[in-house]
């Protein structure tokens, strides 16, 4: 979202998505315990530095979809925010 980082997008999610419901993983080149504890901080469920292997990040997409955390209602969420 232009004009927006990632700790702010998180922010903005989080006071209406609990991360029970809507996991966010951070996909950051910022590899230091400092950017992890960050992100975790401002509500974000994961972290996958990068360069990151296809294997990374399916092992961490599964183990959120597998959560059950994914819905269609929370997608359509994300492009409500990106548009506004």
């Amino acid at each position: 979202m232009p004009g927006m980082g990632g700790d702010d997008v998180t922010a903005a999610l989080r006071t209406q998505y609990p991360p029970e419901t809507l996991p966010i993983v951070a996909l950051t080149a910022a590899a230091f315990e400092e950017d992890r504890e960050r992100c975790q901080r401002v509500g974000m469920n994961d972290f996958v530095t990068k360069p990151v292997s296809a294997e990374r990040l399916r092992a961490v997409l599964v183990k959120w979809k597998d959560r059950g955390a994914w819905s269609a209602c929370h997608l359509a969420a994300i492009g409500a925010l990106k548009s506004s």
